[in-house]
């Protein structure tokens, strides 16, 4: 591996981590009542994507479509965060949604930039050093924190579908940003905040107030007429 490619991949590495750093850091100090709201602060990485998208590639923007998009998108975090507190819906601490907002500016970077240099950095080949030295990191830093690591607590079918499931995600999306088309890459992912807020109250027996749903509905709404630029 050439020092190019080894500095370009240590780019990729430093975003892959700190975004998983910053997403852990704001699920572990949230209450499970509260993590819709997580899930949907994080879910602004659409915009992301497409501001360093604008910035890196210098593409052409519409000034007024990015200005509404963005309006909007903001209008669906205030519903989230004010909305919640007048609706005594479970909030969670201001720094894990300040946490979870900053997860998702450094996503829409690592896109980007995979997009840039993933090919010079080893492609998707070097995506399972990026996950293997990221789930080494996470596991000492769970075990400082004295975290319960009994697997055999796991059913083997749901620990089974924990560890494909992520790496299938993380491949098709690297896949994706790299050789696809961001626009039609984007809308398809506009499906994953409803997905997770629906899994979210199943799993955890999250309250999903209706603002919740318009929150996420302004979101992605200004999401796609970003993307319509």
């Amino acid at each position: 591996m050439n020092f190019l490619m080894r500095k370009f991949l240590s780019v990729r590495l430093g975003l892959y981590v700190g975004y998983l750093l910053l997403l852990y850091g704001a699920i572990v100090g949230t209450e499970p009542q509260a993590f819709p709201l997580i899930i949907l602060s994080n879910y602004l990485w659409p915009f992301a994507t497409i501001v360093f998208s604008v910035i890196i590639f210098k593409l052409p923007v519409d000034v007024k479509k990015l200005s509404i998009g963005l309006t909007l998108a903001f209008l669906g975090v205030f519903l989230e965060l004010g909305g919640s507190h007048l609706l005594e819906i479970p909030t969670p601490p201001l720094y894990c949604t300040i946490l979870a907002i900053v997860a998702a500016l450094v996503w829409g970077l690592y896109s980007s930039v995979n997009r840039a240099i993933g090919e010079r950095s080893g492609g998707v080949q070097s995506l399972a050093i990026l996950m293997g030295i990221a789930a080494v990191i996470m596991l000492l830093i769970g075990r400082l924190r004295a975290e319960p690591m009994n697997i055999a607590l796991v059913p083997k079918p749901i620990f089974i579908l924990y560890c494909i499931m992520p790496f299938l995600g993380n491949l098709c999306w690297d896949i994706g940003t790299r050789k696809g088309n961001l626009v039609i890459l984007g809308f398809v992912a506009d499906l994953t905040p409803w997905i997770s807020l629906v899994t979210a109250a199943v799993f955890l027996g999250s309250p999903l107030h209706p603002s919740l749903f318009i929150a996420a509905f302004c979101i992605l709404l200004g999401a796609w007429i970003c993307r319509t630029m």
